[in-house]
């Protein structure tokens, strides 16, 4: 695992887990970015995808998809 990548899905975690999930999205996306195998940010990014359209009442994304 990339220490980068690491600290950008602990960010992430900490943004999620206050149901800020835009945010959340931004720093697994940079996890992902930094190490393409993080399979666990993989995951919460997509997750993050999801709960924030359903918090906002949309469609959901096609990356959650």
């Amino acid at each position: 695992m990339v220490p980068d990548a690491y600290e950008e899905y602990l960010k992430g975690r900490y943004f999620f887990n206050k149901d800020r999930m835009a945010t959340a999205a931004s720093y697994f996306e940079k996890a992902t970015a930094k190490d393409p195998g993080f399979a666990l940010a993989h995951v919460l990014l997509y997750e993050a995808d999801a709960m924030g359209s359903f918090y906002r009442d949309l469609p959901v994304s096609a990356r959650a998809l």
